[in-house]
């Protein structure tokens, strides 16, 4: 299967992208130098272009478990 993946450099991303791969799934994971996903058009675009099977919805704003301590 072939998967959209928002936010697939990012934390939720990197978790999934080993079991996904793993399971045999093609994943299309543009990251956010690529993709704007506050610009619909360019997110229409992007999925229409990848013709994915599915897309998941990961971005999100997590730090990294090293800079959670960090209050700024």
């Amino acid at each position: 299967m072939r998967l959209f993946v928002t936010g697939g450099t990012g934390v939720l991303g990197g978790a999934l992208r080993p079991i996904a791969r793993a399971a045999g799934h093609e994943l299309v994971m543009p990251g956010r130098e690529r993709l704007d996903l506050f610009d619909p058009r360019a997110v229409t675009d992007a999925i229409r272009d990848a013709e994915p099977d599915a897309v998941l919805h990961l971005a999100t704003r997590i730090l990294p478990l090293d800079q959670l301590g960090n209050p700024e």
